[in-house]
């Protein structure tokens, strides 16, 4: 890690990834990370970036990987993420999970729209009214390809329904 001075107390860092990281053998993006003068960190990565999760811990050498809760959002040519700067600052990275992360939508009238990233080879929808039974099922509908995520719209369940991928 390389620190330079662009100002008083601000600082850029540069990372490199060590090619015995699998995910640096993938190709992970790399992620720009700037401290805005309103005491903001701004961190980006380019689009299409599709599957990768952004993660941080409090420290480079311990704990365990957490996702950030903000979500991302495209501006320009970028992923965005825009946190407040509160104490210790943590470490981020990108995160490619070896199972995708849906997102689950209610739409109008009445039906859910499940997503996750495409190109994602070898899983199926699942559906179960609850976590604490083995009665998962796989949803009818096949995935469609819509931009750069699988898409599956369901009709909304009477009750509780949970989802997951299986592979």
């Amino acid at each position: 890690m390389k620190s330079h001075p662009a100002a008083p107390l601000n600082h850029f860092f540069g990372l490199t990834s060590s090619l015995n990281d699998p995910q640096a053998r993938l190709g992970t993006p790399a992620l720009t990370i700037v401290l805005s003068k309103t005491n903001t960190l701004i961190i980006a990565w380019p689009t299409p970036s599709t599957g990768y999760v952004l993660q941080e811990r409090p420290d480079v050498a311990g704990g365990n990987w957490v996702n950030v809760a903000v979500p991302p959002q495209v501006v320009g040519g970028s992923n965005q993420v825009i946190l407040p700067v509160s104490g210790d600052v943590p470490f981020y990275r990108l995160h490619l999970p070896e199972t995708p992360v849906l997102y689950i939508g209610l739409t109008v009238p009445n039906s859910v729209v499940v997503t996750w990233a495409y190109p994602s080879a070898g899983f199926s929808l699942q559906a179960n009214a609850g976590l604490d039974t083995a009665n998962w099922a796989g949803v009818p509908t096949e995935p469609v390809q819509v931009g750069d995520a699988w898409q599956v719209t369901v009709s909304s369940p009477l009750g509780n329904m949970f989802y997951r991928l299986k592979k």
